[in-house]
Formats: C-alpha cells, sequence, structure tokens
C-alpha cells in the first residue's frame, strides 16, 4: 500500500483534487469499514493530510478503532455540501496502520485543524485505490483514476499504475445519475417458454430414436 506522499507522486493532480475536496466545507468526510460480524458501517471523520500522509484521530471507544486493528480495510469519502454534487467527489480505499510513534504524532497533530487530545487513537491510511468524479461544475484531473501496483491485500484491487480511463462526467444530482445506471435492460431477457420448447424437443428425438432402435 502507497503513502499519500507516493500517490501524489504518481497522481499529482488526482491527489491535489482529492486534498481539495476533504479540506473544504463540510470538513467532514465518511469513512468505511468492516465490523467484526462481517457488515459494513460508515463513520463521520476527519482527515488529515500532514507529512505526505493521511491520517485519523479518533476516540478509543468508537468501533472504529476495532474495526481498524483487526481488519484494517477501510474506504473513505468526502462530504459533499449538497444534492448536487457541488465541487466533486473524492473517494479513496486501502489499509490502516495504528501509529504509535511520537514523532508521527506530532506530525498529525500539527497538521489537524482541531486540537487532539491525549487519549486519542491515530491512524495511518495506505492508499490502495483513489479516484474521483463530477457533475459538470468542475473540471476533472487526470488520471481520474489510481491503483497502487504493488497493492496485494485481499480484497483490494492491485492493477495498474495511473489509469487514463475517463470516467463520465455528467450534469445533474448523484442521486438521478444513480437511478439511471440502476435502470434494468430488457435485451438480456430471455422469453418465456423457450427452454420448455427446447426440452420438449430433445425428448420428442430421443423417443423416436428409441423406437427406430427397438424396430431393428
Amino acid at each position: 500500500m502507497a503513502q499519500w506522499d507516493s500517490f501524489a507522486r504518481a497522481a499529482p493532480a488526482l491527489a491535489a483534487f482529492g486534498l481539495s475536496c476533504l479540506e473544504r466545507p463540510p470538513t467532514v468526510s465518511y469513512l468505511g469499514t468492516i465490523a467484526a460480524d462481517g457488515l459494513p458501517r460508515v463513520h463521520p471523520v476527519t482527515p488529515i493530510v500532514g507529512g505526505g500522509r493521511l491520517f485519523l484521530f479518533m476516540e478509543p471507544t468508537s468501533p472504529k478503532v476495532r474495526d481498524l486493528r483487526e481488519r484494517r480495510v477501510f474506504a473513505l469519502h468526502n462530504g459533499v455540501p449538497d444534492a448536487d454534487g457541488t465541487g466533486g467527489e473524492f473517494f479513496v480505499r486501502g489499509l490502516a496502520e495504528a501509529v504509535g510513534d511520537p514523532a508521527l504524532r506530532s506530525v498529525a497533530a500539527a497538521a489537524a485543524s482541531y486540537e487532539a487530545a491525549d487519549r486519542y487513537v491515530l491512524f495511518e491510511l495506505t492508499v490502495s485505490e483513489a479516484r474521483c468524479n463530477g457533475y459538470g461544475d468542475v473540471t476533472l484531473p487526470e488520471p481520474r483514476r489510481w491503483r497502487d501496483p504493488e497493492a496485494r491485500a485481499p480484497g483490494l484491487a492491485a492493477s495498474g499504475s495511473a489509469s487514463t480511463e475517463p470516467e463520465a462526467s455528467t450534469q445533474g444530482t448523484p442521486e438521478r445519475e444513480t437511478s439511471k445506471r440502476g435502470s434494468t435492460s430488457k435485451r438480456g431477457s430471455a422469453k418465456p417458454g423457450t427452454a420448455k420448447q427446447g426440452s420438449a424437443k430433445r425428448v420428442s428425438t430421443t423417443r423416436e430414436i428409441t423406437k427406430r432402435g427397438t424396430r431393428r
């Protein structure tokens, strides 16, 4: 997994766009983790980028602490200010690592937009994949998606480096785009009775062959 600075060197425009999304109002982003029962859950968080690393402070009693320590996988998405997705979206996923080094803790605390209490637990988030999306009001960077070519974590994509495959930028709300993509296609549906007709023909042919063999 790549640290933030490695990701930023490989895809500087995407990293700069992502940083602007994470730091603009609302500064709250959403962290997805996997609970002990295997189901996902989401937590509001305030990401920190400092010293070339992506950090998160959290209360020691937060359920996400156990999720990240035991399973490590995460997904992070910036908050958007309205239903139109104004300003664009940034998504990153990878593995979390608990930080015990006092020097790194000082780096994270200095870069934080709030005062980090001594009781807070600190994690560094390493990047397996990052991507962005927009809805017509922002110019999206190229590439719009990056994957760490050395990532090998179970369940995480690990192919390619900087991908230049464009993702459509659409005018309108994220909700309307989701609705359009979720529509069901009719082209792949089979006509009622087709399977039954084919089965009946095979049975009839088998019977005819059996009769001819009996006559011999």
